[in-house]
């Protein structure tokens, strides 16, 4: 090999010790020890073996940049909290947590090009309160173990840019959880411009939305509940999505309550508990879309869904339905449909079907029959 080549190879090699080894002096509760350890370590992947809190460096509204991607590696039951900093990652963003771990967020932002949080162990957590989570050209993705717990506190917080949400992706914001899940919203948006999915598929599972927005501006929201037991309850908050627009509750026993809440579709809402056992609580707020259903144990034998003094404007059809045995009770609503505006429940078979004190307008109307 020619003396040069060896004299650069060697030049190289020396640059690159240095920098793992200025990485290595940088401690990890800092902004920049981040930077380093991300740029130089081997594969880009880092591993935290004990509790950390990151508190130290660029601010949420600046974040510290990283010219690379990352891996974090949350090794046993190792947490990590990021603290009144931030941090922006040009490549994917990867947290791999343990078997007890989590991860928590005040007042920070982490941003990448794609991010996926994958707290599959045993007992996992997120928890962030007044915190942004950015995806700038891929999607967010959390995946989540056996036993999770998600706390969204407060997005709208003064002096950090971009004030578009908690759970933000350029692509789709997806969640999958597992046999027991519990997740509490409040203040926060979640902005997934390519879709939002949330699939929460074990034995129990509840989602709280308070004052919240969960928008998609060019694909479809799904929020599906699929336990033996699940509850979803949403407040004051609203709902928007260019393409179908889908809460559901398809366990046994199920229960979603919407109070006030407003929902746009570009095409069909499907407000609906599946189960034999289930009920559908709508008061107030208001429904727009192509196409509208509001159901509870249709398809089975009981069922009770109640929908009182909404607006709810829509093409055709407008559907109102329960299982053979259920109570469907439709009272007190503006309701506008292009088409049909049917209320039913399978009286002949024990039913109650109840269509009170609605101003419909619709050139099709089957109420009770």
């Amino acid at each position: 090999m020619p003396r040069t080549l060896l004299k650069t190879v060697g030049t190289l090699a020396v640059a690159l010790l240095a920098a793992q080894a200025q990485a290595q002096l940088q401690p990890l509760e800092t902004t920049s020890g981040w930077k380093a350890a991300c740029e130089t370590s081997p594969g880009n992947r880092v591993r935290v073996t004990t509790d950390l809190t990151v508190s130290v460096g660029f601010p949420a509204a600046s974040p510290q940049v990283v010219n690379s991607g990352c891996t974090i590696e949350l090794v046993g039951d190792s947490e990590i909290q990021f603290d009144k900093v931030g941090l922006r990652f040009n490549g994917p963003l990867l947290i791999a947590g343990g078997s007890k771990t989590g991860v928590a967020m005040q007042e920070a932002t982490l941003s990448a090009n794609s991010v996926e949080l994958r707290l599959s162990g045993v007992e996992t957590y997120l928890r962030t309160n007044r915190a942004r989570i950015d995806a700038t050209s891929g999607n967010l993705t959390l995946n989540f173990g056996s036993i999770a717990q998600v706390e969204l506190f407060q997005s709208r917080f003064g002096g950090l840019p971009g004030t578009n949400g908690t759970l933000v992706a350029s692509g789709r914001v997806l969640l999958n959880a597992g046999e027991k899940f519990n997740a509490n919203l409040k203040e926060v948006v979640v902005n997934g411009q390519g879709g939002v999915n949330w699939q929460m598929s074990g034995l129990e599972s509840g989602l709280a939305v308070n004052d919240s927005s969960i928008v998609s501006g060019a694909g479809a929201v799904a929020l599906v509940n699929s336990q033996a037991r699940a509850k979803g309850e949403y407040s004051n908050s609203s709902l928007r999505s260019a393409g179908n627009l889908d809460i559901a509750m398809a366990s046994m026993e199920s229960e979603l309550k919407l109070s006030n809440v407003s929902t746009q579709s570009g095409a069909r809402t499907q407000l609906y508990a599946a189960g034999a056992k289930s009920g559908v609580g709508v008061s107030n707020g208001s429904f727009t879309a192509g196409s509208l259903f509001f159901s509870a144990a249709a398809g089975s034998s009981e069922g009770k869904l109640v929908v009182e003094g909404a607006r709810i404007a829509a093409g055709t059809p407008i559907r109102f339905v329960t299982g053979a045995q259920g109570a469907t009770i439709v009272k007190g609503n503006t309701i506008n449909g292009s088409g049909l505006v049917d209320v039913q429940s399978n009286r002949a078979a024990g039913g109650l079907c109840e269509a009170l004190e609605n101003r419909i307008t619709a050139p099709l109307q089957q109420l009770c029959p």
